[in-house]
């Protein structure tokens, strides 16, 4: 007859001595210490010792009966095993105890609930995959994690988890707040913040030589096209003033949704002027401070290349919405393509070494944002912004005199198009950008 454990299936495994698995073992192999759970319950002739918890007999049976008791199976057993009465004398010292029981409910956003039960040991990382597993947001989010009236049990975990007792079963609450944000929430201060920066920072200006223009000639083929610039800008010209027409003036209107009707065929003018790339609206982005739609967003080899808010009061009042824009997106796209994983935001630079360009844009007039990233002690990050460029679309207009500040707006949201793409190509050669695979 082969012995070894029947649950298992483990030739090394044999039967406790002095167990219930013995009593099997004529029928053949037994269940080994590790395959068995058993309710011990006391002898109706009494004893001076009971344990009365559900526990796992490895260790127990092996302390017990190496310490005068014996062990006898009743019927009515089940998966878990059979019920056993302990007779004998008290065990010298303390059996094995039990292992915990956590029954955690974290409560998340909309008062949503999740109840995690874990037996053994709780370990930080345990809780934040579940987390992660049933609060999805918190994959790309940052968030607290709170109990009772305590700060941040991340920060001091062991500490809060002393705290909740040293029985065996454990009850608790816990509460999830996620920390990211709309981006129309984020004021200038805040976006600065976002990107790194003091909330005091100042944007200024750039030189000439950080915005510049592409040089393209009117009768210049167009990639993937069989019209030429010229004709397309002409082409592009006519519809603005069309939609000039239609929609009225981009300034006097209320409505977003009618000043992108201006925008958009700026934008979808300077794609078709770079191969390989697209043209995405309404994007959406998770950040770990920020979330929501991008209005435009051109896209090369999946990193958003450019990114475009459409704002309906000053420009300048849309900063901290377009910096926040412009931190999310940098985030996801080390999220997703660099380290799979959520980084810190003070790793972000470090994963992606390249620049990031953002436009503001009333339909009227345009203002380019570079954030540059820290490159050592020696080249700290920074943000600067360009001039204005304008389209004459307030009063009633003509192609003739849209079609030269049309150009120069084109040609200028292209150059840093080719720019971006540079930038990426030369830190993929230079491996200071990797990519998953």
């Amino acid at each position: 007859m082969r012995r070894g454990c029947k649950r298992c299936n483990t030739e090394d495994h044999l039967p406790l001595e002095n167990s219930p698995c013995c009593g099997l073992a004529s029928t053949g192999p037994s269940w080994c210490s590790t395959a068995w759970k058993a309710y011990v319950t006391p002898s109706k002739k009494g004893l001076d010792n009971v344990i009365s918890e559900v526990v796992q007999l490895d260790g127990v049976l092996k302390a017990y009966s190496s310490s005068g008791y014996t062990f006898t199976a009743i019927q009515g057993g089940d998966d878990r095993g059979s019920a056993i009465i302990v007779t004998g004398n008290p065990a010298t010292g303390s059996p094995v105890r039990p292992r915990r029981a956590f029954e955690i409910t974290i409560i998340g956003p909309h008062k949503k609930k999740h109840l995690w039960t874990v037996h053994g040991q709780l370990t930080l990382a345990a809780l934040q995959e579940e987390i992660n597993r049933h609060f999805p947001d918190a994959v790309s989010a940052d968030y607290t994690l709170t109990w009772e009236t305590s700060n941040d049990i991340v920060d001091d975990f062991e500490g809060t988890v002393s705290q909740w007792g040293e029985q065996n079963k454990i009850t608790v609450e816990l509460k999830l707040k996620l920390l990211s944000k709309g981006f129309s929430d984020f004021t200038r201060a805040d976006g600065l913040e976002y990107l790194g920066f003091s909330r005091s920072y100042e944007i200024n200006e750039a030189a000439e030589t950080e915005f510049t223009a592409e040089e393209l000639a009117d009768d210049a083929a167009v990639n993937g096209q069989t019209s030429t610039f010229g004709s397309l800008l002409q082409h592009f010209a006519e519809d603005l003033c069309l939609r000039r027409s239609a929609l009225g003036c981009p300034e006097t209107k209320p409505s977003e949704q009618t000043r992108r009707e201006i925008i958009s065929p700026v934008f979808v003018l300077a794609v078709l002027l770079m191969t390989g790339m697209r043209l995405v609206a309404e994007a959406r982005v998770q950040g770990s401070l920020g979330n929501g739609p991008l209005d435009y967003a051109v896209i090369w080899e999946a990193f958003k290349v450019l990114i475009s808010e459409c704002k309906k009061e000053r420009l300048e009042d849309g900063e901290g919405q377009a910096l926040a824009q412009t931190a999310a997106a940098r985030e996801e796209y080390v999220r997703k393509r660099v380290k799979g994983i959520k980084r810190k935001r003070s790793e972000i630079d470090k994963d992606l070494p390249v620049p990031s360009t953002t436009i503001l844009s009333t339909g009227t007039t345009y203002i380019f944002y570079r954030y540059h990233p820290a490159a050592g002690e020696a080249q700290p990050r920074r943000l600067v912004k360009s001039k204005e460029y304008t389209l004459d679309l307030i009063g009633p207009t003509s192609p003739e005199t849209i079609k030269p500040q049309l150009k120069v707006l084109v040609c200028a949201i292209v150059a840093s198009l080719r720019f971006e793409k540079e930038n990426i190509e030369a830190a993929l050669a230079s491996k200071k950008l990797k990519l998953m695979d």
